[in-house]
């Protein structure tokens, strides 16, 4: 794995929030996601793709 410098990273947007009351109002049967969850299958495919690169 090689890491590359990032070409627009004075535009690149590192962070995003979305005020979601107004979908939550609409879609009242949305599935909701943990954090934790999120952060635990992240994991999960970062390790994956780690073991795709090295074998």
């Amino acid at each position: 794995m090689e890491l590359v410098p990032n070409p627009v990273a004075h535009a690149y947007q590192y962070f995003t929030c979305a005020d979601m009351t107004a979908l939550d109002s609409v879609l009242t049967d949305r599935p909701a996601t943990s954090v934790a969850f999120v952060e635990a299958r992240a994991t999960e495919l970062f390790e994956a793709f780690l073991r795709n690169a090295h074998g």
